[in-house]
């Protein structure tokens, strides 16, 4: 009997040791490093794949634990960095895997992310789109450095513009010149000076110092008109390459009467249009405007369209800066506020190197009556850039003035008590229509009579709460909306969610009618409230 339980006992301590042996050798093929290794290198590219770049990160950091000489999971994680936006992170472990496995892939791909990351970024700025010659498109920009140094030595290979076709970018094929070495070298400059009352004691420094302007443009090929304006505009001298005649009108200025300046600048850019080639507007005034028909968001609507260079140079400080900078900015030009009329001299002369410094790029386009999105796009071994902007691929038309002032009558779908729809024709950014259904406002409409026929060029919309930058993040905003016109035609739009400056909607062509019907289709969601707001309309 106690034989039997000694060989009963031999025998389970012997299957105790053969499981034992067996659960070690099972242990050791499943967990061996081989497979370890490959099943996080699949599990890395698997997140990768889906995006997941962190995981990624830690699947391949266990690979190199255990092979510090593998290429795959080094690739991997510097792909995962660079989904991550490290590229600095993406760098070391570059290095550190060309250090340890001399891989020729390693090193070049740690060669082009240090010399990206060492490029210079360039400032790429599209001043003028000319469509003047229509399908014959004209493309002004400037290329300049981080120091704001204009560069000089671009080559038509470093330059790429690119057209939007249904939301798909294509490269043009065209001719690149520095525009001061263009064959076809005629520049027109449209100098508009402000001749009002208070310009008395300035005007004749005003005209010095744009004497001395003339003087830089002769023998360039420049075209030059004048045109004075007090409460109305008088052109004195049409465009001329007699810059002589120009002059002797500057000393016959006087100064008398209001401040008219954006009719003046509306004509400037009626006359400006049929100009051929480089083109730009060059006003002065020391005023706000008090004396114009046209309204400030009729003329930013017209200068969006014609895209030609407004500058203008101011010495106001009566707080209409921002008025006359977003004209100029939607025209491609700039503003300056100047607190002497000394200051004129040098800005002048900036604005003229500016203009002499840009490179033009000619291509025929295959879009018609659209508005096309244009892309410049500069790449060099030491720097890049690039700048949007947008067109309307037609010959340019001389289109009507509409206003408000024809508005018979207004009516929406819906709106609270407190913020009812004439609040947004009322022209104060301070107040607002809200809609006043449940929920964001999809399908809610506004409907604007007009008192006749007329050809509508398009609209200028306020969006959102403006009585404050926190309360325009706290409502919702208007993303896009679709118009119906009285002959039932339809346009869908998309409007700029921006706080500090209007949106322009372009009808490409005037469209004739007497009722606008803006539906809303999309909303941008306020943080804090669902109710959908519009501060001022105005059709132009």
């Amino acid at each position: 009997m106690k034989n039997g339980k000694k060989i009963l006992l031999f025998i389970i301590s012997i299957l105790v040791i053969l499981l034992a042996v067996v659960n070690v050798f099972l242990y050791l093929h499943v967990t061996s490093p081989m497979q370890q290794v490959g099943k996080q290198l699949d599990l890395g590219q698997q997140y990768l794949l889906n995006l997941e770049y962190e995981e990624a990160v830690a699947a391949f950091e266990i690979v190199i634990e255990i092979e510090p000489k593998n290429v795959d999971a080094y690739m991997g994680m510097a792909e995962a960095y660079i989904g991550m936006g490290k590229t600095d992170k993406a760098i070391q472990i570059l290095k550190r895997g060309y250090r340890e496995t001399g891989d020729e892939d390693l090193g070049d791909l740690l060669e082009q992310l240090e010399a990206e990351q060492n490029r210079e970024k360039a400032d790429v700025r599209i001043v003028q789109i000319d469509t003047g010659e229509f399908p014959n498109i004209a493309v002004y920009f400037s290329v300049e450095d981080e120091d704001g140094n204009f560069i000089e030595d671009v080559q038509p290979r470093q330059v790429q513009v690119l057209e939007e076709y249904t939301n798909e970018w294509v490269a043009q094929e065209g001719n690149l010149q520095l525009s001061g070495q263009e064959s076809v070298s005629k520049r027109s400059v449209a100098m508009v000076v402000d001749v009002s009352g208070s310009m008395e004691g300035s005007l004749e420094q005003l005209c010095d110092a744009a004497q001395e302007l003339l003087n830089q443009m002769q023998g360039g090929g420049y075209y030059v008109s004048l045109t004075a304006f007090d409460n109305t505009w008088n052109t004195l001298v049409d465009y001329t390459d007699n810059l002589s005649a120009v002059s002797a009108s500057l000393d016959g200025l006087y100064a008398g009467g209001g401040t008219a300046l954006y009719d003046t600048l509306e004509n400037s850019l009626y006359e400006a249009v049929n100009q051929q080639g480089q083109k730009y507007i060059l006003a002065f005034t020391d005023g706000a405007d008090g004396s114009s028909s046209i309204t400030k968001d009729e003329l930013i609507s017209l200068a969006n369209y014609y895209h030609i260079p407004i500058y203008i140079i101011a010495a106001l400080g009566q707080g209409y800066e921002q008025d006359m900078e977003e004209i100029a900015r939607e025209s491609g030009g700039a503003f300056y506020a100047i607190s002497s009329i000394n200051d004129l001299y040098n800005i002048y002369f900036e604005i003229f190197q500016m203009q002499e410094k840009l490179y033009t790029f000619r291509y025929t386009t295959k879009q018609s009556n659209t508005e096309c999105g244009l892309r410049v796009v500069y790449n060099s071994d030491r720097s890049d850039g690039e700048a949007e902007n947008s067109f309307i691929s037609q010959k340019p038309i001389r289109r009507e003035r509409v206003g408000n002032q024809m508005i018979s009558s207004v009516r929406a779908s819906s709106q609270t008590e407190e913020n009812p729809v004439e609040n947004a024709f009322d022209s104060r950014e301070a107040t607002m229509w809200t809609e006043g259904v449940w929920g964001n406002g999809i399908g809610e409409t506004i409907e604007i009579t007009l008192d006749a026929d007329h050809k509508v060029n398009g609209l200028t919309i306020y969006n959102g709460n403006r009585a404050s930058h926190d309360l325009y993040e706290k409502y919702g905003r208007v993303k896009t909306i679709r118009v119906t016109f009285s002959d039932g035609s339809q346009r869908q739009y998309e409007i700029a969610d921006n706080f500090y400056t209007s949106s322009q909607v372009n009808f490409i062509n005037p469209i004739q009618t007497d009722t606008l019907k803006i539906e809303i289709l999309e909303v941008y969601e306020g943080t804090t409230y669902q109710d959908t707001c519009i501060a001022d309309i105005n059709i132009n």
